[in-house]
């Protein structure tokens, strides 16, 4: 039964019984499966269509990666790398200037942005309450776009992977990722126990895993799983669509020992900065993406 249903409603209206399942699941394997509601699905399905298309054009009729770039080196727009190409979209982007030919895929993008974040509150805010967490009541605060921000914290990328994807762990707080096209992604335990969560999921089925910013509020009683995406034997890209939710870069974050830490703070001296090898490459510096 490594797959339980876990219904979204039922932590939406605040079952115990649920809360405590993706609790255990999180804590035991490193992930979980959330049942959503036929809006999510819809919002994703469209958004999938959305990205593959999207892509395609920006590839054969070769236009400019086309990205804004605020505080500091964050951004919204395109991005590739060797094994991928990718739009990263954050609260708040629509209102920034678009390449026109790109305009007409943002509806559903955004579409697919907002049902991404309402699963990742819920999820967030049940999780906190079962463990009695001092921001418990705050969660659905933590990666609200300040007035201050140009665009929100939290990011969603529309993925076309034509390649893989090293080890490596999420920063932020929660990551949630409807099925890809092709099941790839590959997720650790704390035990080196190597999972295909992706494997069998029916749409509505999204996994669920936690960052290293929920793993320093919850002293580690949540851990951020190691995971990968093996290189992709296909002659088509594998389109995947994570939401990263992530607090917003002034939030004073708490732990569960009562230690205080600015987000920012939190991210660029000991996650960024940190000795973990997938973060090296920045040599103490901020990423582009966080």
């Amino acid at each position: 039964d490594m797959q339980a249903r876990i219904s979204l409603v039922d932590l939406m209206q605040g079952s115990a019984p649920a809360a405590q399942a993706l609790l255990g699941r999180l804590q035991t394997c490193g992930w979980a499966t959330v049942c959503v509601d036929q809006d999510a699905v819809s919002a994703v399905a469209g958004a999938c269509t959305a990205t593959a298309e999207c892509l395609r054009q920006l590839t054969d009729q070769k236009h400019e990666l086309h990205r804004t770039e605020f505080d500091g080196a964050r951004y919204v727009g395109f991005a590739r790398d060797q094994g991928r190409t990718w739009l990263q979209l954050r609260e708040g982007a629509q209102s920034l200037e678009w390449p026109t030919w790109a305009l007409n895929f943002l509806p559903s993008f955004d579409a697919a942005f907002q049902q991404a974040d309402r699963v990742a509150n819920i999820c967030l805010t049940a999780l906190l309450k079962e463990i009695s967490h001092p921001m418990a009541k705050e969660a659905a605060s933590l990666a609200r776009q300040s007035t201050q921000e140009t665009c929100g914290p939290s990011v969603m990328r529309f993925f076309a992977y034509h390649g893989a994807s090293s080890p490596h762990a999420d920063m932020g707080l929660l990551t949630v990722a409807p099925p890809s096209t092709k099941p790839a992604l590959k997720l650790f335990d704390t035990c080196g126990n190597g999972w295909e969560p992706e494997r069998g999921l029916s749409p509505e089925q999204w996994i669920v895993f936690a960052g290293e910013t929920l793993a320093f509020m919850t002293n580690a009683r949540l851990f951020a799983p190691i995971h990968s995406v093996p290189p992709v034997e296909s002659s088509d890209s594998r389109v995947s669509m994570p939401f990263f939710m992530r607090a917003t870069p002034d939030a004073e974050l708490v732990n569960m020992s009562g230690e205080k830490l600015l987000c920012r703070h939190l991210i660029e001296k000991h996650i960024i900065g940190s000795s973990r090898p997938w973060r090296q490459k920045s040599q103490g510096r901020a990423s582009s993406d966080w």
